[in-house]
């Protein structure tokens, strides 16, 4: 419908203005790890490396909320949707993770990098943890209006959730969560209502 392509273009939109606020900034940035995008909807992954795309290749469906360690795991963003593993160049593993559960319309996805994942999701504005293998779906808590970023800080074991005023937040702001739902700090990203962050 025209809601679902709005927000695809706006989610192409937002790549977009990240791909190219990374290459601008060049070596400045000091990028050390690989960094990677998913465009569910254009069914695209990207690593990023240096402040440029090293790398682009097709998902096997439509996929947003991914968790890096070792492999690529990235879970469906709908519930007629299926995830999969891909390794660290964009390779399927063969691996897949069926839709199990979850609000839905996951737009971004962490890991602990141990036995946890979490993701955002959209619909109920939930933050669900998971397994490591995206199974066991428990919503671990929600957040005042729609999700729309979220990773994972290991220093703290917090988890920093985005969202904006586009989403239904009063402000455009980045939120620190513990993984049980005790908001710690929020600060605002920007005032300009049209800018928002996602993924």
């Amino acid at each position: 419908g025209r809601g679902g392509r709005e927000r695809a273009i706006k989610r192409s939109i937002a790549l977009g203005l990240a791909v190219r606020a990374l290459a601008a900034a060049g070596s400045a940035l000091a990028q050390t790890d690989s960094y990677y995008v998913t465009d569910g909807d254009a069914q695209r992954g990207v690593r990023m490396q240096g402040g440029g795309i090293n790398l682009q290749w097709t998902l096997t469906d439509n996929q947003y909320p991914l968790a890096v360690a070792n492999t690529i795991r990235i879970y469906a963003t709908y519930d007629f949707n299926t995830g999969a593993e891909y390794d660290l160049d964009g390779n399927p593993t063969g691996v897949t993770y069926p839709f199990v559960g979850g609000g839905g319309q996951f737009l971004d996805g962490t890991t602990d990098g141990q036995s946890r994942n979490w993701a955002c999701s959209f619909n109920d504005a939930g933050i669900w943890q998971y397994t490591q293998d995206w199974a066991s779906p428990a919503l671990a808590f929600s957040v005042p209006s729609l999700p729309e970023g979220i990773t994972y800080d290991p220093t703290s074991d917090h988890l920093w959730v985005a969202r904006s005023q586009a989403a239904g937040a009063t402000q455009n702001v980045i939120e620190e969560y513990t993984t049980d739902g005790q908001l710690v700090s929020s600060f605002v990203y920007d005032t300009n209502l049209s800018n928002r962050l996602g993924g």
